[in-house]
């Protein structure tokens, strides 16, 4: 039996960085609402638990010279940033347009 000075702390066996901890988190929302031109500096993909063949996006933006996070469930963005990945730095503005039948979806356009 382990003596309880020999258990380890988790900090000591879970050596895997948070992504990007030193940046704070913006909701994707208030960057269409703001139209803030955004630079997507990295990404990572990760599984939906909305579906099994979805995923989401886990973004490193710099809004105004200014770190954040943002994650972004969009399928056209998601498509956008895994075109694109190795492009990036990439300015961008976060656009919502309306699509058939009245249903909106999110898009990256143009930063100017």
């Amino acid at each position: 039996m382990v003596g309880e000075n020999q258990i380890k702390d988790f900090a000591e066996i879970d050596k895997k960085e948070p992504l990007y901890n030193d940046a704070m988190q913006i909701n994707v929302k208030d960057l269409i609402k703001n139209k803030d031109v955004v630079t997507f500096e990295d990404v990572e993909f990760l599984p939906s638990k909305f579906g099994e063949d979805k995923e989401f996006a886990i973004c490193l933006v710099k809004i105004n010279g200014q770190k954040a996070t943002t994650t972004i469930g969009s399928g056209v963005i998601v498509d956008q940033l895994k075109r694109n990945k190795e492009q990036m730095p990439f300015k961008a503005k976060i656009e919502e347009k309306s699509g058939n039948e009245g249903r909106t979806y999110m898009t990256l356009g143009s930063a100017a």
